[in-house]
């Protein structure tokens, strides 16, 4: 390998402390949920950023996540428990592949900058590597006075210490050992 090549590999690796930062950052954002500390929530977001739930609404924006938050903390909804079972976090391409959720509804927002556009904005501007960190976790809540439980992920892109794109899954159904029969 030349030398070149070489100092050009240096330069793109992310160090571990970034990763543990990009993991603290998308910790805190679920934290936040748990305590339903909607400042802290809001703390860990990219003021362009995208947020997909597993059920479909996406979120464009941190004074559209606040909307959402004042709306789902209404009297009597809470997180009951979060339960984190497992996490990855690596560096991601400055422009990974789009997605519609990213590119914004015809005549909406655009997308948050470095996400899908092929682009990272200069470290001034908040720039930087963009990197991945997912999860699995268990999730209780209740909301709208019934108590529900279920399996998920969250695959998250941290930019410069802020989320600038979380997407959420969940499952649809009870986690079960297929043994050559499907449950209907």
């Amino acid at each position: 390998m030349s030398e070149e090549r070489a100092d050009e590999r240096v330069d793109e690796r992310v160090d571990a402390v970034e990763l543990a930062g990009a993991v603290d950052v998308v910790g805190a954002y679920l934290d936040g949920w748990r305590r339903a500390d909607q400042d802290a929530v809001l703390a860990t977001l990219a003021p362009d950023c995208t947020v997909v739930e597993g059920h479909g609404p996406v979120y464009r924006g941190v004074d559209r996540v606040r909307q959402w938050l004042d709306a789902w903390f209404s009297p009597g909804n809470t997180v009951d428990a979060w339960e984190i079972t497992s996490v990855t976090a690596g560096p991601m391409p400055a422009d990974p592949a789009p997605r519609p959720d990213d590119a914004g509804p015809a005549g909406g927002p655009e997308p948050a900058a470095g996400v899908g556009t092929g682009t990272v904005p200069d470290a001034a501007d908040g720039g930087g590597p963009v990197l991945g960190v997912a999860l699995e976790w268990r999730f209780t809540c209740t909301y709208g006075g019934n108590r529900t439980t279920f399996d998920g992920a969250t695959v998250a892109r941290v930019r410069a210490g802020r989320i600038v794109h979380l997407r959420e899954y969940q499952t649809s159904g009870d986690l079960y050992d297929w043994t050559g029969t499907w449950r209907t």
